[in-house]
């Protein structure tokens, strides 16, 4: 075998072993899009985590869901259910599980989760599991659920994809 050959077969090889070349298939051998209702980001939809149990005096996950996308114009956007749009700018309860933005222990700006995530930086679930927190003072790294306070705005047209922001946020407990 001439030497060239031997460093393109070798090259390619390291390449596929470093991650940074594809072996080329057949088309039959390609993996299929992904089912419909999967996450559309990457066609991956996670196992659910443990929901938390209801508390008196909190916003419900569950309430929070009472959203749908609908067309409008070129585009998709969320319709809220009467009983989201009540909660606009109002002060609420919310507990979940934090998924830090940021590398420190003490985080001011992070994701609050309905469900525990099944990897670091994976957000679960879609746009109506999630809300994004704006805390007054820093919230300590935790990876089990916690309890928080704050303004609640529903967005309407996030340019973030989110539907919802807890301004002004303290840690109940």
């Amino acid at each position: 075998m001439p030497q060239s050959a031997a460093l393109g077969r070798i090259s390619s090889a390291l390449l596929l072993m470093m991650g940074l070349a594809v072996p080329a298939t057949d088309a039959g051998s390609r993996p299929t899009a992904p089912a419909p209702g999967a996450n559309a980001a990457a066609g991956i939809r996670h196992a659910p985590g443990e929901a938390l149990a209801d508390r008196e005096g909190f916003v419900t996950w569950r309430t929070l869901a009472g959203v749908r996308l609908a067309p409008q114009g070129q585009r998709w956007a969320p319709q809220f259910d009467a009983g989201v749009l009540a909660l606009d700018q109002q002060d609420v309860k919310l507990q979940g599980y934090m998924v830090p933005l940021g590398l420190s222990e003490m985080q001011d700006h992070f994701i609050l989760a309905a469900t525990a995530p099944s990897c670091d930086f994976c957000l679960p679930g879609g746009s109506e599991e999630v809300v994004e927190i704006m805390a007054v003072t820093p919230v300590r790294l935790v990876y089990g659920a916690i309890a928080l306070s704050g303004k609640l705005s529903v967005l309407k047209n996030d340019a973030n994809g989110l539907y919802y922001r807890l301004d002004n946020v303290r840690q109940i407990e």
